[in-house]
């Protein structure tokens, strides 16, 4: 793995006054230690910051995403789900980026900035060897994340939505945290990560902004105007993890409807960190 270190000199900010009582709140329920060790990689790229750590895979793939020694996503890629409205039987009607080996670009910009690039990149799986072609920009700086994809697919799908997200996958290590959902009417919950799966209290929540409470600060997740965020708890479905699916914002329909080839989508967002203010 190639180390990129980068520490500037970090400017304290002020707090707004109405944000102090939301922060409070969010950092008293964050009752949980996130401390997970990084795992090595043999081959790839480390962002290190005053803030925001990261492996980047050459493939472009981003894993065990950290503040400090806090653990904030195991893993962000692109996928792509189309199971629900085919029923197929013959084959995993998935796509995952990590299956996808063509290399990203991978740059410094400036004394704490990484932008990584990829561009005309193919998904496939066993099927659809030329299930879509995307473009992949992800840009590091110390207290902020951009992230953008541009997406068109290679063949007809049928799908109740879409079918491409990115798939942010969260450690169970943040359950008993306090959490706040905003939506597109700009409404507000308040929660806590549940430390305990309960199918009666079980996490699901649609967004276009969510910040977690982690200890020292929140990390806050956005979508751009037309993207979509989708909380949920994958426990429900036996995997050891909270989910986060990221996509452009589109209707739902009750019976699945044909999303032509050649139909583009894109969707993007920003993860900022900020740190409690003493």
């Amino acid at each position: 793995m190639t180390p990129i270190s980068f520490q500037p000199n970090m400017k304290k900010q002020a707090t707004h006054p109405a944000n102090r009582p939301m922060k409070h709140l969010l950092i008293a329920v964050a009752g949980l230690a996130l401390v997970m060790p990084m795992t090595a990689s043999a081959q790839g790229t480390e962002y290190v910051s005053s803030g925001f750590s990261a492996e980047i895979t050459d493939n472009g793939e981003v894993k065990n995403l950290k503040v400090g020694d806090h653990v904030l996503m195991n893993h962000l890629y692109l996928v792509g789900d189309y199971r629900d409205a085919l029923a197929e039987k013959d084959h995993d009607a998935r796509f995952y980026q990590f299956q996808e080996k063509s290399p990203a670009t991978i740059q410094s910009s400036g004394d704490d900035t990484l932008i990584v690039e990829k561009t005309n990149a193919v998904l496939r799986n066993e099927k659809y060897p030329e299930g879509a072609i995307y473009n992949e920009k992800i840009t590091f700086t110390p207290n902020r994340i951009r992230v953008e994809y541009e997406l068109e697919t290679g063949v007809p799908f049928d799908s109740h939505a879409g079918v491409f997200s990115t798939l942010c996958e969260l450690p169970l290590s943040l359950a008993g945290v306090g959490y706040k959902v905003t939506n597109r009417e700009d409404s507000e919950t308040l929660g806590i990560i549940p430390v305990e799966y309960s199918e009666s209290d079980k996490l699901r929540a649609i967004a276009r902004k969510l910040a977690i409470a982690i200890p020292g600060g929140i990390v806050t997740i956005e979508g751009d105007e037309d993207t979509s965020l989708l909380f949920a708890d994958a426990r429900a479905w036996n995997e050891s993890a909270l989910r986060l699916n990221i996509d452009q914002r589109v209707p739902w329909h009750p019976n699945p409807v044909t999303i032509p080839a050649g139909t583009k989508t894109k969707w993007a967002f920003t993860i900022t960190y900020e740190p409690e203010q003493n």
